[in-house]
């Protein structure tokens, strides 16, 4: 999958993966989040193009670019709700290769480093997607949602690129920080792909009432869940985890700013 080899010779004493190495992979993760948005939202907006509620999902979204005063073509709307269904999948793909470890599953070795390969899915598609937005932003001004989407997107991306290198350099095998990325990744995964399914509902029957109904309560309470009741806990893990090797306090208060970022974004 990756280059194994310079995995291995990365290795520091304690089996987890020195600055170089992980730059290595985050190199690989960040062109496969950036080939398969760009070739995955294009082969689903073809073919969904005949989808009956097309034009509808595009009026939706229309109206909310309006209200930021953002003009979209309705082409750039259809390719940015198909790009969605691929960030959902790259979220589950970090849980997917994070669960092994958590479950006790195979050599714990590989599956620690698999985990860790998840990890950087994660940020490797959080700096594609920075980077590609703050270059559409300054570059050439037609960022869909300009700046309240800049924003945003740095608000949800900045805890990962912020934390994930050294927190996977020093606290890799550490079970609780697993739980915590699986937990973030997972929820973040579901969550998106409930609520860009729902868009496609046609709720003018009573079965897609039902439907959409099941899918929004899903995806409320999968949100609750993930982002008020377990996000705290997940907070006090970092502190707890970073907080007992008192050689890694430095990361202290870095993660208290980023997890605080997150916050925000969870709030708004």
């Amino acid at each position: 999958m990756f280059n194994v080899y310079m995995w291995d010779r990365g290795m520091l004493y304690d089996g987890l993966p020195e600055y170089r190495c992980q730059l290595t992979v985050l190199a690989c993760t960040t062109a496969f989040a950036a080939i398969s948005l760009k070739a995955g939202a294009s082969l689903l907006a073809r073919a969904l193009d005949s989808h009956t509620m097309k034009a509808l999902v595009i009026a939706r979204s229309q109206a909310n670019y309006r209200r930021v005063r953002s003009v979209v073509s309705d082409e750039e709307v259809w390719r940015i709700h198909c790009s969605l269904y691929i960030v959902a999948l790259l979220h589950l793909l970090c849980a997917l290769l994070i669960a092994p470890a958590l479950a006790g599953v195979g050599d714990a070795h590989t599956m620690g480093k698999l985990a860790i390969v998840g990890v950087l899915v994660e940020v490797g598609y959080d700096l594609w997607d920075c980077a590609s937005s703050w270059h559409r932003h300054v570059c050439r001004g037609d960022l869909p949602g300009g700046r309240i989407a800049l924003a945003v997107l740095t608000f949800h991306h900045q805890l990962s690129i912020a934390l994930a290198l050294p927190m996977n350099l020093h606290f890799g095998t550490d079970m609780r920080y697993l739980r915590v990325a699986f937990g973030l990744a997972a929820a973040g995964g579901l969550g998106l792909l409930a609520s860009t399914c729902g868009q496609l509902v046609d709720t003018r029957s009573v079965s897609g009432v039902m439907r959409i109904r099941a899918l929004s309560s899903f995806d409320a309470a999968l949100t609750f869940a993930a982002r008020v009741v377990d996000y705290p806990p997940q907070c006090a893990r970092f502190v707890s985890i970073v907080g007992s090797d008192p050689g890694k306090r430095w990361l202290l208060w870095p993660g208290v700013a980023a997890l605080g970022g997150m916050g925000l974004f969870n709030i708004f």
